[in-house]
């Protein structure tokens, strides 16, 4: 016997979990981040951003280069008396170079450069070959320009704070995505308690109103009291309608953000109530880190004031240095004009150096262009400070909300043990008839609001939870 009692509760659960998939939020939330077309483009911007980040780097790189020169020269042309008809050089050239922060250009390598050419003189040929083959090393330095915190790397530092900035918005744009995912998710989880509980109390009152309708027919209650129970009948009807209408709207939301096909499916979701065990075990919210608006609007006043020193630095004046030096291996061979031929071999040490100076003439230009640019740092550090404020604001909002909710939910929930105790009281007098239907369906309705007042203030703290989870976790 108990076997068989065994089976049929089986059956009767089998098809419930068949028709229904349980989806957990952390599930839910990686679906939404791979499937969601929204947040794949968002987030292959953010990526692309981090690329361009990564970028500015290479800028003070080490970079490798090899060059190779090839001249063939038989214009005909007269050096030194000496009529060349025909001239050639090959050079070869590998070097390794960087560019540094101070704005110091430096190169290492080494050459080699090969000179052939055929001639005469006073009716003698010349022939004539070199082969020089040195390493060199040779700088560069902007003494005015690029010198400290100069132009370049204020000029990469604004387009690193600049990239920051927009890269913090996307940020904030994601986060606010997946928050929105987020309290679908809750809004779907409350509707589907909300269409339990109301379907639960439709059923109360048909079952009053069927009771009711058993008394009017035996002339225990007049027609006041049964208009009344269909009155309340229809008003439950009308309530769970309007929760079915609230809950199809969700669920249209629900499935675009899966890019779900099927608007139908059901899904079995967290409850809504089971995470009152959470809140109970924080006692108030965690500020970890700044939002993410607030943290782009401080990189904006950096890239603001660095396109100032970039701009001051590099339209002003600038004295350069240069430098180089080389230990050349010489291998000359003359033949021709002499009886016998020349040749010679040697190390050469060669060095140069050299100061350049330059000063932009544009004085009014100048002025004119760094009071926009004062202008600009000026709205930047505004907006700022607004924003920082904005948030500020927001926190404490968040923050006396949660408080203010679970209070309200404390209440709430005394409210309605008071209301059961009274309700359970008013059936009792009924059935003795000590009381009337009125009381009775009054007390069930206000049992009813405050229940629903329970699940929305739920919904309220979760809400605040999950802000202060994302923007500020």
């Amino acid at each position: 016997m108990m076997y068989k009692k065994f089976l049929l509760v089986l059956c009767f659960f089998i098809p419930q979990f068949a028709n229904s998939e349980l989806l957990t939020l952390d599930t839910y939330l990686q679906t939404v981040v791979r499937v969601n077309d929204e947040l794949k483009a968002l987030q292959a911007n953010i990526n692309e951003i981090k690329g361009k980040i990564a970028e500015l780097e290479r800028a003070y790189s080490y970079y490798f280069a090899a060059g190779i020169n090839y001249l063939n020269d038989q214009t005909g042309q007269e050096l030194y008396l000496i009529n060349i008809d025909k001239f050639k050089n090959t050079s070869y050239t590998l070097s390794l170079n960087k560019q540094f922060k101070t704005g110091t250009k430096l190169s290492f390598g080494a050459a080699r450069s090969i000179w052939e050419f055929d001639g005469s003189r006073e009716l003698q040929n010349i022939k004539y070959n070199e082969n020089r083959l040195y390493p060199f090393l040779s700088l560069e330095q902007s003494l005015l320009k690029d010198f400290g915190q100069g132009a370049m790397e204020a000029g990469i530092a604004k387009t690193r704070a600049q990239a920051k900035s927009a890269l913090y918005l996307l940020e904030y744009k994601k986060q606010g995505l997946l928050f929105n995912a987020k309290m679908v998710y809750w809004k779907m989880s409350y509707f589907q308690t909300i269409i339990e509980f109301k379907k639960a109390s439709l059923n109360r009152m048909k079952n009053i109103l069927e009771w009711n309708e058993r008394r009017y027919k035996k002339n225990l209650i007049d027609e006041l009291e049964l208009l009344e129970s269909q009155a309340s009948v229809k008003m439950k009807e009308l309530n769970l309608r309007m929760a079915n209408e609230d809950m199809d709207k969700t669920k249209r939301e629900f499935s675009l953000i899966l890019n779900a096909s099927d608007k139908n499916v059901e899904y079995e979701l967290e409850k809504i109530e089971d995470q009152v065990k959470i809140f109970s075990l924080k006692p108030r919210l965690e500020k970890k880190t700044s939002r993410f608006d607030v943290l782009a609007a401080m990189e904006n006043v950096k890239s603001v004031s660095y396109d100032q020193i970039s701009f001051s630095k590099g339209s002003g004046a600038d004295l350069v240095f240069s430098g180089a030096l080389s230990f050349s291996k010489i291998n000359r061979d003359i033949g021709g004009f002499v009886s016998n031929s020349d040749i010679s071999n040697k190390d050469a040490p060669t060095y140069r150096i050299g100061l350049k100076y330059i000063l932009p003439l544009d004085f009014n230009l100048r002025k004119k262009v760094h009071d926009g640019y004062e202008a600009e740092k000026i709205a930047a550090d505004k907006n700022a400070v607004f924003i920082a404020a904005k948030e500020n604001d927001d926190w404490i909002s968040l923050s006396k909300t949660f408080d203010n909710a679970r209070g309200r939910l404390a209440t709430a929930y005394e409210i309605k043990n008071l209301k059961q105790q009274k309700v359970a009281k008013n059936k009792k007098y009924l059935a003795h008839g000590r009381s009337s239907t009125y009381f009775v369906l009054r007390d069930e309705e206000d049992l009813d609001e405050i229940e629903v007042n329970i699940f929305q203030c739920i919904l309220e703290i979760i809400s605040v939870y999950e802000q202060a989870q994302i923007f500020y976790g």
